[in-house]
Parts: C-alpha cells; sequence; structure tokens
C-alpha cells in the first residue's frame, strides 16, 4: 500500500481556494465556509455530517407516580439532566422538536408496589396515539422492559411521550432517578 501521509512538499487547500485532489480529499472532503471554518464533511459513499449539535435530551423521574390497573398512564418525569434545544417540556411530559428529522427515544422504568407477577407494556406515543410498545413480565418490584425505538418528527407539533401499563393491577412508576428515565437524540 502507498504511503499516504502528507508530506513537508504537499499544498493543501485552504479557505476560498478550488478543491485539489491531495492526500486530505482521498477519503473525505470537508467544505469550507467563506470566513474560512469547516462546513459540512463529506465521507465518500454519500454520507454528511453537519457542524453543530443535533437536538437531544434526558430527564427522569424523582417521585413516585401512582398508575390505575389496565390502563396506559402517562409516566411524568419531573427532572431534566440536559436539554441541548430547549425540546422537553416538564410541565406536560413530552419531547416536542423544533428541528424535523428521525429521533431514537429510549426509556426505562423501576415498578413497584404490585402484588405478584404481572405483564407490564411500556410504550412511546406520537401526538397521543401509541407508537411503538414493548412488553414484559414483572415481579412484584422490579424493573419494567425498557423500549427504543426511532420516531419520524416534524419539527413543530409532533411530539413523543412514554407510557406504561400494568396487567390487572394498580402499580406504581418509582422515582428512583438513575432506574427511570427517559432519553432522546436526533439522529437522521
Amino acid at each position: 500500500m502507498a504511503d499516504q501521509r502528507i508530506q513537508y512538499t504537499e499544498e493543501l487547500v485552504g479557505a476560498g481556494h478550488p478543491t485539489k485532489a491531495d492526500t486530505l480529499n482521498r477519503l473525505v472532503l470537508v467544505e469550507h465556509n467563506p470566513d474560512g471554518t469547516h462546513g459540512n464533511l463529506n465521507i465518500t459513499g454519500g454520507l454528511t455530517l453537519s457542524g453543530g449539535v443535533w437536538p437531544s435530551f434526558a430527564a427522569y423521574k424523582n417521585a413516585d407516580q401512582s398508575v390505575s390497573a389496565s390502563t396506559f398512564a402517562k409516566v411524568t418525569f419531573d427532572v431534566e439532566e440536559w436539554d441541548t434545544n430547549n425540546d422537553y417540556d416538564l410541565t406536560n411530559s413530552w419531547f416536542k422538536p423544533t428541528v424535523a428529522g428521525k429521533y431514537l427515544i429510549c426509556s426505562g422504568l423501576r415498578l413497584g408496589g404490585l402484588s405478584t407477577n404481572r405483564i407490564i407494556y411500556v410504550s412511546v406515543f406520537k401526538n397521543g396515539v401509541e407508537w411503538k410498545r414493548t412488553a414484559g413480565y414483572s415481579d412484584p418490584n422490579s424493573i419494567a422492559p425498557n423500549i427504543a425505538t426511532t420516531v419520524d418528527m416534524n419539527g413543530s407539533t409532533d411530539y413523543v411521550d412514554i407510557r406504561v401499563y400494568i396487567y390487572g393491577e394498580s402499580g406504581t412508576v418509582r422515582g428512583w432517578g438513575s432506574q427511570t428515565w427517559v432519553h432522546g437524540v436526533r439522529i437522521a
């Protein structure tokens, strides 16, 4: 394989100059803005990574929440860990991004107060309608099944929230911070 390191005799291309096929541009092409800063990074094969931080958030529960039997209950996350674009609404316990795209939404819940093993559903709801569901079998004081799914969001009216369903018995979503959480990030 040929040596592809930049030698001291090779020229580099700066801002405002045409692209030159040198060792820097064999694998990737970095666009330059008029002020000399870097723009997009184009990787051979069509993938483009834009500068800046994509919207993301993380929230968790600090207080216990009662859940009625055999009913989907919205989980009320009451503490934000971070919210890069101010898109998570603690009042409504939903994520309503202002940037359109595909978002990865993940959540894990800790349940309690059950007298026996129960079927548990954890769901992502989009605009008030169930989008994706995961199911598991919970013992009286255990962690419910986690969920992870991608959701297309329009960046204006779409929102998602997390809901839980305990089959046949009331229970509690525990507010134990690190065990009851929701995260989301734009992935495309």
